[in-house]
């Protein structure tokens, strides 16, 4: 009806979207040269992640295999890189658990 009134087609935003991303890095005053998306779906995270222009790295923890992640073509040849910031995450997050176990028990 607003298409019809106005003439206008819309824009959809969706989560994730580049443009949330942008406005995002806007607001905290960030540079897409320095920040990285970070997500479990090579179909909306790392693909959201690209089109603003950002670094990516996919975590296992998700829908998205490492064999399907090979299948598509900004995936390819990144497992290595992939592989060693999913270490990465899992090590901060074990010892993000151990300091806040020693905390709590505290």
């Amino acid at each position: 009806m607003i298409s019809k009134a106005t003439g206008v087609d819309p824009y959809f935003v969706g989560k994730p979207n580049p443009m949330m991303m942008r406005s995002a890095l806007n607001t905290i005053d960030a540079h897409s040269e320095s920040t990285a998306m970070i997500g479990d779906r090579m179909d909306t995270d790392v693909l959201c992640g690209l089109g603003a222009g950002l670094e990516t790295i996919r975590v296992l923890t998700g829908i998205s295999s490492r064999a399907e992640a090979e299948r598509y073509p900004y995936g390819q040849g990144r497992s290595g890189a992939l592989q060693a910031a999913t270490r990465a995450c899992r090590q901060a997050a074990v010892r993000g658990r151990r300091a806040a176990s020693r905390s709590c028990a505290s």
